[in-house]
C-alpha cells in the first residue's frame, strides 16, 4: 500500500506539472505562489511526513484510488485529472479558511492576504479547468458534468457551514448545543470529503447504490 501510495503521488505530480505546462503558468506571476500553497504541510507537493494521519495529498489520493478500484479500465488522464481537481480545490478551501478565520501560517505570513487571496482564487479556477480539459469521451464528458454538478452543491453547502461557523464563534459554549456542533461539521469537513468521494464515484461511471455509499464514506471521514 505504501508504494502503491508513492507511486500515485509520482504520477499526480507529473501530471499536474503536465497540467500547468499546458496552462503556461510558468509565465503567470502566481505560479510560484501557488506551487507553495501546494506545498504545504499535507499537501500534494509537501515533504513526505510519517508523523500525518494522512499522506500527502490525500485530497488527491483519495479519489484516485476509488477510481482506480471502481472502474480499472477507466482513461487514467481523465482521473488524474478529476483527482487532482480535488486536491486543489481542498487546498484553496483550507487557505480561504485561514484568512477567514484569521488563522496564521508561514505562507500567509509570507505572502500576505492579498497574494494568499488571489493565489487561492488561481487554485479555485484551475481545478474546474482541470475537470474540464481532462474528459475527451462522450461518457467522459457526462461524468465532467455530474462532477461539477455535484462539486457546485457540496461547495454551497460548505460554505453555508462555515458560515454557521463563523457565528457560532460569537456564541458562548454553554449556549451551541453539542447538536448544533455536529451539524455544523457535517456541513464543513463531512460535505467536503462527501464532494471528492462523489465525484471520484461519478468519474469512475458507478451506479447510483455505489454513488450513495461512498458519499456516506466521505461523510464519515470529513466528520471524523
Amino acid at each position: 500500500l505504501v508504494d502503491e501510495q508513492l507511486i500515485n503521488q509520482t504520477v499526480l505530480k507529473e501530471e499536474l506539472s503536465r497540467f500547468l505546462r499546458e496552462q503556461e503558468a510558468e509565465q503567470k506571476a502566481w505560479n510560484d505562489d501557488i506551487i507553495r500553497l501546494l506545498s504545504a504541510p499535507g499537501k500534494l507537493l509537501a515533504a513526505h511526513s510519517a508523523s500525518r494521519r494522512f499522506p500527502a495529498g490525500y485530497g488527491a489520493l483519495l479519489p484516485l484510488a476509488l477510481t482506480r478500484y471502481l472502474n480499472p479500465s477507466a482513461n487514467l488522464q481523465f482521473l488524474l485529472r478529476v483527482a487532482l481537481a480535488c486536491e486543489l480545490l481542498l487546498c484553496a478551501l483550507d487557505f480561504f479558511d485561514e484568512i477567514e478565520d484569521d488563522d496564521h501560517s508561514p505562507i500567509r505570513d509570507e505572502l500576505g492576504d492579498g497574494r494568499l487571496l488571489n493565489s487561492t482564487t488561481a487554485l479555485f479556477v484551475l481545478a474546474f479547468r482541470l475537470i474540464a480539459t481532462g474528459a475527451t469521451s462522450t461518457n467522459e464528458h457526462r461524468c465532467k458534468e455530474q462532477a461539477r454538478a455535484v462539486i457546485e452543491e457540496e461547495l454551497l453547502v460548505a460554505m453555508d457551514g462555515q458560515h454557521r461557523d463563523i457565528q457560532a464563534e460569537r456564541l458562548a459554549h454553554d449556549v451551541l448545543m453539542p447538536e448544533q456542533s455536529l451539524s455544523i461539521i457535517a456541513a464543513k469537513s463531512g460535505s467536503l470529503l462527501r464532494m471528492v468521494c462523489k465525484v471520484a464515484a461519478y468519474a469512475a461511471q458507478a451506479s447510483p447504490a455505489q454513488v450513495s455509499l461512498l458519499a456516506e464514506l466521505g461523510n464519515a471521514l470529513g466528520m471524523a
